[in-house]
């Protein structure tokens, strides 16, 4: 469904060069696609040079990852399953990725918080492009604007960018991060069935 956006209080339309307006709109994803960039190699060298020790909502799910990978690499089916489920009110997926994670590197410090940053990157992702499906839609004046994705989705990252409990958790073991992620896959299939023209799901 589009989303109409309104004249002036003058009642005249917005104006300005498209091809102006175009250029600028690249130039801010472009900016924004760096800066994101460099904000993830920094927080990958931040997690691999820190020797900070877990605080203790960091070791308890780094504790719940070890077990998953304990579990895991001794081939039990049993053991993996209690692993799994015995995790209290704590969803598996972010101590599976932990799990996976020592399998690749080795339970470490830097191994335990590296999930972290990648589902931190992966949520940037999703986040520009829900915002970019949703800014896709958006018509102004009777016209749908090439531009107006390309901002939507450069200002999403943005604010996830200054966020600084959202960066901050980015370098622990922690499972909000994953959290805003499944949050982020919800709205997008929510989108989805929208556009799909199905009635939305309950939860």
């Amino acid at each position: 469904m589009a989303i109409n956006l309104s004249r002036r209080q003058d009642g005249t339309a917005p104006h300005g060069s498209p091809v102006g307006i175009v250029i600028v709109s690249l130039l801010i994803c472009a900016s924004t696609l760096l800066l994101a960039v460099s904000l993830c190699i920094l927080l990958i060298d931040t997690v691999n040079r820190s020797t900070i020790p877990f605080d203790t909502d960091e070791a308890n799910h780094a504790v719940d990852g070890w077990e998953v990978y304990w579990a895991a690499s001794n081939g039990s089916p049993q053991n993996l399953n209690e692993a799994l489920t015995a995790q209290g009110f704590y969803p598996p997926l972010h101590s599976t990725a932990v799990a996976l994670s020592y399998w690749l590197a080795g339970p470490s410090l830097a191994s335990s918080r590296l999930p972290s940053v990648v589902i931190f990157a992966l949520s940037l992702v999703l986040l520009a492009w829900l915002t970019y499906r949703i800014s896709s839609r958006v018509v102004v004046d009777g016209t749908l604007r090439p531009w107006l994705p390309l901002i939507g989705a450069a200002f999403g990252v943005l604010f996830a960018l200054t966020g600084r409990i959202y960066v901050a958790l980015a370098v622990l073991v922690m499972l909000e991060m994953t959290g805003a992620m499944v949050s982020l896959l919800l709205l997008l299939s929510v989108d989805a069935a929208d556009l799909a023209g199905q009635p939305r799901k309950r939860w």
